[in-house]
């Protein structure tokens, strides 16, 4: 922020651009404890150079003070200006909602009625925060929003009162340990920082601090411990620089009530259980997250005749998580299944079954085996969804009903019918930001989770994940998942008995089907560990 000036560590020279309507305050030697504030305005137009002029009651001669911007000082010293934090500052500009800067005292004489005072040099009182993310695997991200939380009891912005006599902060009457900024055209990582505007301060070794940043694909989220302490000084700036990795980066939106756990390479496990938001039902949801552009990872369409259990799927194919996909169990007609470019079920046409659905082929989803997804809405009668799958060219397909999100836009479904109106364990596959699978299944059924109608699903998906696309697969009793070193993560409700307070949930009914989602990896080897990351691999420093 400005140029250093030489052996003055810590004090910055501005060159600012001033706007047409800014105020100073001039605080006098003479009266430097008096009121009222005098101020001056501007005379010039946007710029480089400002002109600050006005009618004050100044002394014939003495000491003048100048404090930008003028709502900076309100009074004397029983004045108190807010910090801001957000900031997307220039190297020669200043952001007036957030920066306040002072000149140095300068001695005066008045002159025939007239006291003028020039060559100012401003520096900050507050600090600056410069935050910059690195690595390649979040490279060409925008940044949407930031938040930066540092150790209970540290103070980085709120109210306070200055000094002028040595042009330092003084008391600080409020604060907080978290900052915020939002950035309507925010940086892209690997080619700019985040600013904040911040109170000095020194944050001590052993303190954890933790950095959350949205993007315009995933949210990146980045705690670790400090080895040394961080001073963020007055009228300096201190630069943070993080690393991102797959680890630290989730299509997960509003983290509150979750926990997260990395699985594998690329592999997320999101579990929620409590009182949801947007259903505001007692729930239990887990969410598989899969980064199908991590090479070590892969997912695969499985169809089983006869039909399987989830967990014994996942021990045929050694996989690292599983759930149930469309519907179809023990019967043909439903639904059309297609996986490596071979048909194993069609719609009947017209129907045979007398247990035929007529809308569970109203909508489908298709996988070109590496990491592209699509989906197909609401056929109006069997002929046209059979003759859709049929001319479909993709090598894997699942119908299934209903499509919940298209285009990131939540569908309509007061009119759908079938049972998208019932409370029900439910199972879905969305597409999220970057690419990102998300597999998830909604227990319900049971006195701990509800369950979800198709379009709580939705809105559920909506808030939390704001994924690009969701189909609503075949739920009920055959909603499992299986996740490697955990089993089947949630309760099945295949002949269970609903939970009792006296003892635990089963977890164990399972119902045999014939399709599923299986995340698998790539080469097939024993499951490497998960490393711990250091907490202690960033780094920062003052400049």
């Amino acid at each position: 922020m400005g140029t250093g000036i030489p052996g003055e560590s810590g004090k910055y020279q501005y060159d600012p651009m001033w706007g047409a309507d800014d105020k100073v305050a001039v605080l006098f030697s003479a009266n430097e404890d008096s009121t009222p504030k005098e101020q001056l305005e501007n005379s010039l137009p946007y710029g480089e150079t400002a002109l600050f002029t006005g009618d004050i009651s100044a002394p014939a001669s003495g000491t003048a003070s100048v404090i930008y911007p003028y709502s900076a000082w309100t009074g004397g010293k029983s004045g108190f200006a807010t910090l801001k934090s957000s900031q997307t500052p220039e190297l020669t500009s200043f952001d007036p909602s957030c920066d306040i800067l002072c000149a140095e005292p300068k001695a005066y004489s008045e002159s025939g009625g007239t006291v003028s005072i020039s060559g100012l040099r401003f520096h900050r009182l507050t600090g600056v925060l410069r935050i910059e993310f690195t690595g390649s695997y979040a490279a060409g991200e925008r940044i949407q929003s930031l938040k930066f939380i540092a150790p209970d009891g540290t103070t980085l912005a709120g109210a306070f009162t200055m000094n002028l006599a040595d042009a330092n902060i003084g008391t600080v009457t409020s604060g907080t340990n978290v900052v915020t900024a939002t950035y309507d055209n925010g940086p892209v990582i690997g080619s700019g920082s985040v600013f904040l505007s911040l109170l000095p301060c020194v944050i001590a070794s052993g303190g954890r601090i933790t950095v959350e940043a949205r993007t315009d694909s995933f949210d990146i989220v980045k705690s670790f411990t400090l080895v040394d302490s961080m001073t963020i000084p007055q009228g300096g700036v201190t630069v943070l620089r993080l690393s991102v990795t797959d680890s630290h980066c989730t299509s997960l939106r509003d983290r509150d009530g979750w926990t997260t756990t990395q699985v594998y390479p690329g592999l997320k496990w999101h579990n929620f259980e409590g009182t949801e938001l947007t259903s505001n039902n007692l729930q239990r949801v887990n969410v598989i997250e899969a980064d199908l552009n991590n090479p070590g990872i892969r997912l695969s369409f499985v169809y089983s005749d006869p039909d399987k259990k989830v967990s014994e799927i996942a021990a045929d194919k050694n996989a690292l998580a599983v759930t149930n996909a469309t519907y179809g169990q023990g019967k043909n007609g439903d639904v059309h299944i297609k996986i490596n470019n071979t048909v194993y079920r069609h719609i009947d046409n017209p129907p045979v079954s007398k247990d035929y659905t007529a809308w569970k082929h109203k909508a489908a989803v298709w996988y070109d085996g590496f990491s592209t997804f699509g989906f197909y809405n609401y056929h109006s009668n069997v002929s046209s969804s059979r003759a859709a799958y049929e001319a479909d060219n993709h090598p894997n397909l699942y119908s299934s009903a209903p499509l919940l999100i298209e285009n990131g836009t939540g569908i309509n479904l007061d009119s759908f019918g079938g049972n998208s109106d019932k409370y029900n364990p439910r199972t879905a596959l969305a597409v999220a930001g970057g690419g990102r699978l998300l597999l998830v299944t909604v227990d319900g059924r049971l006195s701990g989770a509800k369950g979800m109608t198709c379009p709580q699903l939705r809105d559920f998906l909506i808030h939390y994940f704001a994924p690009s696309g969701a189909i609503n697969m075949d739920g009920g009793g055959s909603t499992a998942m299986y996740v490697i070193g955990n089993g089947i993560v949630n309760y099945p409700c295949e002949g269970a008995a609903e939970e009792s307070e006296d003892g635990p949930l089963e977890s164990s009914a399972e119902r045999s089907i014939p399709s599923f989602f299986v995340v698998e990896r790539a080469v097939h080897t024993q499951m490497d560990p998960i490393d711990e990351e250091s907490d202690n691999n960033e780094w920062y420093q003052i400049l």
